[in-house]
C-alpha cells in the first residue's frame, strides 16, 4: 500500500496520510477503479438544422449510408432489436434501442454475439439556430475483451469516420 500512497497526490494534499484509516483507503481505491470506466464522448458540429440532423440520424435508409450498410431493419422504438445482415462477420452485432426522446436523444445497446461485454451508445442533439451539435457518448467499452477489435481507440476513430465524415456528408 505504501507505493500506492505515493501516486495518490490529491489524497496526500487533502489529508494527512497518518490519519487515513484502512476503510478510507479502500473506499478511495474503489472510486479510483471506477474512474477507469470513463465514457467515450465526442461532439460534432453540423451546418444543418436539428430537424434534418434528427431525421438523418434515425432514418433506416440514411443509417445504412452513414452508420452500417449491413442494417436490414430498424424502428425508432425502445426495445426494438436492430436487424443486420452480418451472418458472415466474425463480430455480429446485437443492438437494441434503449431510449428515444423525439428530436433530441436516441440510444442503443451495443453487444457482439458470442463475446462478453456490453456497451451503450447515446446520441444527443442540440440546436444552435440553423446548426446542430451532436454528442455521442459510449459507455461500457471496458467490458469488452482485451482484443484489437474492441479497443477504445478503434471506437474513437470509428466515430470520427461515421459522424465526422459519413453523417457530415449527408447533412452539409
Amino acid at each position: 500500500m505504501t507505493g500506492w500512497y505515493r501516486i495518490c497526490i490529491s489524497c496526500y494534499f487533502s489529508a494527512s496520510l497518518t490519519s487515513w484509516t484502512k476503510k478510507n483507503i479502500l473506499n478511495h481505491k474503489i472510486l479510483q477503479l471506477k474512474a477507469v470506466n470513463i465514457p467515450l464522448i465526442k461532439e460534432f458540429n453540423y451546418n444543418a438544422p436539428i430537424k434534418k440532423a434528427w431525421e438523418t440520424l434515425t432514418d433506416k435508409n440514411k443509417m445504412k449510408e452513414w452508420y452500417f450498410p449491413q442494417l436490414q431493419n430498424f424502428e425508432l422504438v425502445a426495445g426494438y432489436k436492430f436487424q443486420f445482415d452480418d451472418s458472415d462477420s466474425e463480430h455480429q452485432k446485437e443492438w437494441v434501442v434503449t431510449k428515444v426522446a423525439e428530436g433530441k436523444t436516441f440510444a442503443h445497446g451495443w453487444t457482439y454475439k458470442g463475446y462478453p461485454g456490453s456497451s451503450e451508445v447515446i446520441f444527443d442533439l442540440f440546436a444552435d439556430g440553423n446548426k446542430t451539435t451532436l454528442r455521442v457518448t459510449q459507455t461500457g467499452l471496458e467490458s469488452f475483451p482485451n482484443h484489437p477489435h474492441f479497443k477504445r481507440e478503434r471506437f474513437e476513430s470509428g466515430w470520427d469516420h461515421l459522424l465526422g465524415q459519413n453523417l457530415r456528408r449527408l447533412l452539409e
